[in-house]
Parts: structure tokens; sequence; C-alpha cells
């Protein structure tokens, strides 16, 4: 269910952005998409604290639960539509294109975030006041421990996409092909597509270790190690198989994904290049899957510190490294090289992780 609402409104709301892209000028598309992810971000900040695992937290640790709770699962696939029925109402009935999609965007992550801040003042067991605003040192110390993990992720992330669409705009434009202003947004459009698909993957990887997290706290809390030995092992069992399902779909299946994301009626320049970006970018995705694992599995420990450095390795080291190394040598294919180059040789770093993480877990 989490995967078919992923689908409908990432995937509806990209395929409508494309067409609201080819209909407005290239000048606007950035302020506009600027603005948008502005007001993204500041939303998502208020729904964070209200998502599943604050809750599962309660359920496991002090047996709490509130019927708020259920009602938040409302919020985001409200939110989604929302964001379907207002795309094609503003981009094609208002005429308002990019910027349709944009406003679409704001008022359904509006929504969500209406309901999260509702959720947070009606909790049954758990009322905060004016009080509770006043920063207490031990907590913010503790919680900027815990969650700085999770900061430095994000940042370093963004840090490695700017690279990549940097890199992408700057080696298209010598492309013979893409250099060509009819086809000068394909590289872009095409990678868009390419990392929406990978950020499924990735959510469900990150959804089943975040599962994790009370777990493996209760029962390092408790001792018992042999669980979260056992536990650990699981988790990468079935990162791994969600790895390979979505090997095989971006290996052998690009043409059904590019379809899914609107892209029937491109170019055949489109269509080569999504294909090519398909099956390189994502060719390490198994790896991908299993370094998201340990990062998680590793900051549920409580080791931060491991966490944090494996996130930032690979993200700056070798994201932002190389997606600005590899296409001086090999072009515009040196950009989709980066992301394989990058998973192989975070792995040999979680590698070590892992085997040290189940020596201390056997202890």
């Amino acid at each position: 269910m989490g995967i078919y609402g992923v689908y409908w409104r990432d995937g509806t709301c990209l395929r409508m952005t494309r067409i609201a892209y080819n209909r407005a000028r290239q000048d606007l598309y950035a302020p506009v998409l600027n603005a948008m992810l502005g007001c993204e971000a500041a939303f998502d900040a208020v729904q964070s604290p209200c998502e599943d695992r604050p809750q599962a937290l309660l359920r496991e640790q002090y047996g709490l639960y509130s019927y708020a709770g259920e009602l938040y699962r409302l919020g985001a696939p409200a939110g989604a539509a929302a964001n379907i029925v207002l795309d094609p109402l503003f981009i094609f009935v208002f005429r308002w294109g990019m910027m349709g999609a944009a406003v679409a965007t704001v008022i359904g992550q509006l929504i969500t975030a209406a309901l999260s801040v509702w959720y947070l003042l009606h909790m049954r067991t758990i009322r905060p006041s004016r009080t509770d605003l006043r920063p207490n040192k031990t907590v913010c110390g503790r919680t900027l421990l815990m969650g700085g993990t999770s900061f430095f992720s994000q940042i370093s992330l963004v840090a490695a996409m700017a690279a990549i669409n940097n890199m992408l705009r700057q080696y298209g434009a010598l492309d013979p092909i893409f250099g060509q202003p009819q086809y000068a947004q394909i590289p872009m459009a095409v990678v868009g597509i390419v990392m929406k698909f990978f950020q499924i993957v990735i959510s469900i990887v990150v959804g089943t270790a975040a599962g994790c997290i009370p777990i493996v706290g209760f029962n390092m809390g408790a001792n018992r190690k042999a669980r979260v030995r056992a536990l650990f092992t699981r988790l990468l069992l079935v990162e791994t198989t969600v790895g390979l399902v979505a090997l095989f779909l971006s290996e052998c299946c690009p043409h059904q994904l590019i379809a899914i994301f609107g892209a029937a009626q491109e170019s055949e320049h489109y269509t080569a290049f999504a294909v090519r970006a398909f099956r390189i970018y994502l060719c390490m995705v198994v790896l991908a899957c299993v370094n998201k694992a340990c990062f998680i599995f590793l900051q549920a420990m409580g080791k931060t510190a491991e966490s944090t450095a494996l996130s930032m390795v690979r993200e700056v080291v070798f994201g932002v490294g190389f997606a600005l190394l590899l296409p001086r040598f090999f072009g515009l294919d040196g950009v989709l090289y980066s992301m394989p180059v990058s998973d192989v040789l975070t792995f040999a770093v979680s590698a070590v992780l892992i085997a040290r993480t189940y020596r201390e877990l056997r202890a």
C-alpha cells in the first residue's frame, strides 16, 4: 500500500511536472522549483516528528497508544490525493504551467502538515504544554547526538545531488546530441526519473531498517545480543532481496519503468539515454540497499560515530568526489558511473563494520 501511494503521488507529480516543464520557459524552471522545494522542506520539518517511528517507540517501550496516530496515517494519503487532483487542475485548467505543479505540491504538503500539528496537540496520553517548548540541555544533547547522524546524512545527500546536477548540466552541454537546445533537458530529466525509482527502493529499505530500531534498543538494553544478531542477519537478507528485485527491474525492464513515468512519447535519444542511465546508475543497487541498512542499524545500536562516518564517506567523499572526477574522463557517462563506483567502495567499508558488529554481538 505504501509503494502504491508513493507511485501515485510521486509518479503523477513527476509526469505532470514534465508536461509543465515542456510548456514553460526554461529560465523560469529553476526559481519555481527552488520555491517549491523550500516550502516542502519547511512542511517536512513539521511532519517528521509525527511519523511512525515515535508511535512505534511509544507502543514498544511504554505500551502507549493514541487514536490520533491512526488519524495521522490519513495525513500523507490526503496530501498525496490533493496533489494528484490539483496537478492537472492548476496546470491545464488554470494554465499555470510549472507554477501550477509547484503550488499543488505545496498545498499537499500543507494539508499533511496541518494534520500533523493536530496530531501533536491531540494525543491521548501525552499533552504538550508551553513549558515543553523550553530547551532542556540534557534532552537536546541526547537528541542531537542521535539525530545528528540523520542530519549529516541528508545534508551530504543534498551535496551529492547538487554535484550530480551540475555535472549533468555542464557535460550535457558538451555532448554532441544533448548539447542541442531541443535535447538539453533530457539528461537531467532522465536522471530525475532514475533517482525517483531509486528513492522508492530506498524508502522500502529505510522503512524496513527503521522498524528494527525499537527492537534493537529494547534487546540491547536487556543485553540480549543474540536476538540483535539474528535480527541483523534477517535485515541484511531482506534488504538484499529488495535490492535484487530493484536490480532485476532496472536491468531487464527499463523501458517499462520509463513508461510508468510518462515518457512513452519521447524521442529516441531520450529513450536510449534513459535505458543506459537505469542500467548503469543502478547496477549496484543491491550494495546500496545493504549500505543503507548498515547505516541505520548502527545508528539503532547507538554507534552514531560509525553510522555518521559511513554516511559521510558514501555521500561526500565518494558521492561528490566521483561525480566531479569521473566526468572528466568519461564525459556524461561518468556521472552515471559515479553511483555504482561509490556503492562498491562504500560496501567495502560497510563489510568491515558488519564483521565488527557481528563480533561484538557474539561477545
